[in-house]
């Protein structure tokens, strides 16, 4: 096989191999959220429980059947089977959410726009909750209304450099980014002509696709142009260049992993794509503790 397809093929066995994650992509996110959404749609909130100040379970339970889903702010969330010791004193965060969500049933779980926020919707219409759980940066845990004004949240502070979080403000959720779609040739060009002086290829597409940066570096990757090329010297070079290049090669390449890389993450929402999640690496020669 050629080098560049053997070096996409290693890339791509690298990006799905089982391994520690500190946190969650926006692709495991996604991948999450539709396991959740088959699993525990139907199912109430029987019972919340903070296990440290960032760590909260949510025992949910039908007449037959329960499962527990772990919330880490910042960090992560997804269903556990790891039986965990429980504070004596509920916090006065947890304690609010049980006046709020307990006997709720889970009727939606979804991920806000490509970021690495969940939306867990609780009961309907006007009766409604939703428990948002961000996990980027140092995080948050946010209950809202049914029209996403907040009730209670972990910890005031920003959303983002424009926007604070406090009670009774609306969830900002226009703000959230969207996943770039249909990516072209062109589009690329583009970019790279009006990108700013300094940044590299890696920067300009984080920015730009909202795939989240182990997408982008597998379709680097898989297209061999150097994650840390300046974007602008690219996109001149590309302007002068008849097509024949390594570099247009390269983009030709990029937009096809980039093709590949939607399609993926629309498997993901449909629940095709498995994520293996641990939160610690197990020691060598021993199986993985359960998440």
């Amino acid at each position: 096989a050629p080098p560049r397809a053997r070096s996409a093929a290693r890339s791509l066995r690298r990006a799905l191999a089982p391994m520690a994650k500190a946190r969650m992509s926006s692709l495991d996110i996604s991948c999450m959220a539709a396991v959740l959404q088959r699993q525990a749609l139907g199912y109430r909130v029987s019972n919340v429980y903070d296990i440290s100040p960032k760590l909260y379970l949510l025992k949910l339970a039908k007449p037959d059947s329960k499962i527990f889903i772990v919330v880490e702010s910042g960090v992560r969330f997804h269903v556990t089977e790891f039986v965990r010791e429980k504070g004596n004193v509920p916090s006065l965060f947890t304690l609010k959410l049980r006046k709020h969500i307990r006997t709720r049933r889970i009727e939606q779980v979804s991920q806000l726009g490509s970021d690495r926020i969940v939306d867990l919707q609780l009961g309907t219409g006007e009766a409604a909750y939703h428990l948002i759980c961000e996990l980027y940066g140092t995080g948050n845990i946010v209950l809202t209304d049914h029209a996403y004004n907040i009730v209670t949240l972990l910890r005031n502070g920003k959303h983002d450099n424009d926007v604070r979080l406090h009670v009774k403000n609306i969830y900002p959720r226009e703000s959230v980014r969207e996943r770039a779609t249909g990516v072209t040739e062109e589009w690329l060009r583009t970019e790279l002509a009006s990108v700013e002086k300094g940044a590299t290829v890696r920067q300009l597409l984080n920015s730009k696709l909202g795939v989240g940066k182990e997408i982008v570096e597998h379709c680097l990757a898989a297209s061999g142009l150097a994650p840390n090329a300046k974007a602008k010297q690219l996109g001149e070079t590309l302007a002068l260049d008849d097509g024949s290049s390594s570099a247009a090669a390269g983009i030709k390449a990029l937009v096809c992993a980039l093709a590949e890389a939607e399609e993926f993450f629309a498997q993901s929402r449909e629940g095709h794509v498995k994520v293996l999640y641990y939160n610690t690496p197990p020691p060598p020669g021993q199986p993985p503790t359960p998440p």
